[in-house]
């Protein structure tokens, strides 16, 4: 792990200063995403991002999705439902968009619909529902604070054969209703169990201080954060400024909620870019409605890329009203840009100020710190970005990390982006 910091500080320390001010624009930097589903230049990005609601298909939605426009994704997976009320994937994804807004009470009308055209009896008249149903029900419920319904809904999916996620559920609702005993038994075996997540090690140790195991807490903690290290919630309850169960868990929602504002943030960058102005518009409004700023910054990374000098002007507009850690990381990547990098650290540190698990801000302050030639520095961002989690996954991800940011080094001089990209997650249960 140390060697692995080490060549990546080495790297870091090559970039030029000024790259960001050579950095390419915002869709041609965004359209290799876009190729693999189909979308081969700006101009055809353009159109892509339009299509026609009552004939678009699954396709269409995943590059709304790749966009960050949960509007218009939303207006898909809605449309494909209406056309096939027995399109179940369709509904569970209308279900999930309609949460990620925050209509909680919609998403449930809409899976009851589905639930009264998918359930069947069998001969003693006993329901048989769709396991994922259930599941997805369980989440709903659970998100409405109707727990006893939650709970008896995630255990009738788990004895029907469902997954994990239902589970991860259950752990979440034990914790909810104070039942710390059941809450550790599970919450063990699915942070020590294949596939455990960053989430999985949370559950675990919100369990631990339930059953009055402050250290095996603390502990549980640090490995959430070694794995998922931008996972603020685990931040904000480590240091102890999050005590209750309630504030802890809904803390975790809204890291979720902040992290959808943000791909609407994107989709307004990605739509100015293209001058659709009134899509922009819309993306930040919603943006605006969950996180207020989260959109700032990408109004300040949009100037940069024309004006570093003005872009620098603009976030201390912004920072004026309303402060926003990503607003911070702008704000330093403009003044990079302009090789003023002690400003560009003394605002870093500003933004960590706000939000100390900030994944935006520690990953400039390594690269400024770096620049600076401040090892210690650079150093401690790294490994609070990377963790320090032994596992080949972890690995693998660390040297991509790496290998980009070599690609960059040696692409930097003809003034071309460096891309690598991770494969998207499937959708899943939420929080």
């Amino acid at each position: 792990m140390r060697t692995l910091i080490t060549v990546t500080l080495a790297a870091l320390a090559l970039l030029p200063a000024c790259d960001d001010k050579r950095a390419t624009n915002y869709v041609e930097e965004q359209l290799p995403a876009f190729r693999r589903l189909g979308p081969g230049n700006a101009a055809d990005l353009k159109i892509a991002l339009q299509p026609d609601i009552s004939t678009a298909t699954r396709k269409d939605a995943a590059v709304q999705a790749e966009l960050g426009d949960a509007i218009t994704e939303l207006a898909i997976w809605s449309d494909l439902s209406r056309r096939d009320s027995s399109d179940a994937d369709a509904v569970y994804h209308q279900a999930a968009m309609l949460m990620d807004f925050g209509d909680v009470d919609g998403a449930l009308e809409r899976l009851e619909r589905l639930e009264a055209a998918q359930t069947k009896t069998d001969k003693k008249g006993a329901k048989l529902i769709p396991v994922e149903l259930m599941q997805w029900r369980c989440a709903v419920l659970r998100r409405l604070q109707r727990l006893e319904e939650a709970q008896k809904t995630c255990e009738a999916a788990i004895l029907a054969g469902a997954g994990v996620g239902s589970q991860r559920l259950l752990v979440k609702i034990h914790l909810a209703r104070g039942d710390s005993k059941p809450a550790l038994e599970m919450a063990e075996k699915l942070a020590k169990g294949a596939g455990a997540t960053g989430e999985d090690w949370y559950d675990w140790a919100l369990a631990l201080d339930a059953a009055d195991r402050a250290s095996d807490a603390q502990a549980a903690f640090d490995k959430t954060l070694l794995i998922l290290p931008s996972f603020t919630p685990a931040e904000l309850a480590r240091s102890g400024k999050l005590k209750t169960v309630a504030e802890r868990q809904q803390a975790e929602v809204a890291w979720q909620r902040s992290a959808f504002a943000l791909k609407l943030a994107q989709c307004w960058h990605l739509c100015a870019e293209l001058e659709l102005e009134d899509r922009a518009k819309r993306c930040a409004q919603e943006a605006d409605k969950i996180e207020p700023g989260r959109v700032d910054a990408q109004r300040v990374l949009h100037l940069l890329e024309v004006d570093p000098g003005g872009a620098v002007k603009e976030a201390d507009s912004l920072l004026g009203s309303r402060p926003h850690p990503d607003l911070f990381a702008a704000k330093a990547r403009a003044l990079m840009a302009q090789g003023q990098n002690e400003e560009a650290r003394r605002a870093l540190q500003a933004g960590l100020a706000l939000d100390p698990a900030s994944y935006k801000v520690h990953s400039a302050l390594a690269k400024v710190c770096a620049t600076l030639g401040d090892a210690a520095c650079a150093t401690a961002s790294e490994q609070r970005l990377l963790g320090e989690v032994e596992s080949a996954r972890h690995e693998r991800n660390h040297l991509r990390l790496i290998v980009g940011i070599i690609a960059a080094v040696l692409l930097a001089a003809g003034g071309t982006f460096a891309y690598f990209f991770f494969r998207r997650p499937k959708r899943i249960l939420p929080p």
